[in-house]
């Protein structure tokens, strides 16, 4: 007899690839004729391990994964009946950041160290890492917000209203006698009414600034002092002589 005995396609030997990687990022593999083989994306762990996809040859290795730049080996050898292993760092892409605050021109610094003055665009920032803001103005409380930013991400840390700081003002005057601030722009601030003892302790009312202060009781002259400082964290007093009509 004369037969034909056709063992048909051979399979080319394979080899193991193990990728070790960010959790979730996808895995291709570039031939040498540039043709793509998607061989799947990396587990819980990071780790993706590669079984009978690849024949023997060389290959560039690409993973990716969205905010992060992409990682390529250039080139590498995968050989049958043997692993090769890959660590493909992926480094995050930078977060951008807009710093506003009212009133603005706010002075921002990120670990004590001056940036600028609010609205305020930072590029280029840390990711996954906490970052610690403070905002300075005169004549306003310091704020401090911290931020964690994604990689990749544009977002807008708003301080929000500023304090202005604030000062205490004690009046030594007769009992139950009104007690007003007028401000520079002739704004009047009713502070109250001195106690049994004349006597009237103002705190977290008067924004640091210059103020006249008047002080009035029935039958007698009113009391109008000359312009006044008040300093926060500070206590500034008036005694306050009031004349009977």
């Amino acid at each position: 007899a004369s037969v034909e005995m056709n063992f048909g396609i051979l399979n080319r030997k394979k080899g193991e690839l193990l990728i070790k990687s960010l959790p979730f990022a996808f895995v291709q593999a570039i031939r040498a004729d540039d043709r793509v083989v998607d061989v799947g994306e990396t587990d819980r762990n990071g780790q993706l391990l590669v079984r009978d996809i690849l024949v023997e040859g060389r290959y560039k290795i690409k993973v990716s994964k969205p905010n992060y730049q992409t990682y390529l080996k250039e080139s590498i050898q995968v050989n049958s009946g043997a692993r090769t292993s890959i660590d493909a760092i992926l480094s995050p892409m930078p977060a951008n950041l807009l710093v506003t605050s009212e009133p603005e021109q706010g002075r921002v610094f990120l670990e004590n160290q001056l940036l600028g003055k609010t609205p305020l665009t930072l590029n280029n920032l840390e990711t996954d890492k906490k970052l610690l803001f403070t905002i300075r103005l005169s004549g306003y409380q310091e704020k401090v917000q911290s931020v964690l930013l994604k990689p990749g991400a544009s977002v807008e840390m708003n301080f929000g209203s500023l304090n202005r700081k604030k000062g205490e003002l004690l009046i030594k005057s007769l009992p139950f006698a009104i007690v007003q601030a007028i401000r520079s722009d002739d704004r009047v601030v009713d502070l109250g009414e001195t106690d049994r003892n004349g006597q009237l302790l103002v705190g977290g009312i008067l924004v640091e600034g210059r103020y006249k202060i008047r002080i009035s009781k029935p039958n007698y002259q009113a009391y109008l002092g000359d312009s006044i400082q008040v300093n926060s964290g500070a206590r500034t007093s008036i005694d306050a002589i009031l004349s009977p009509m």
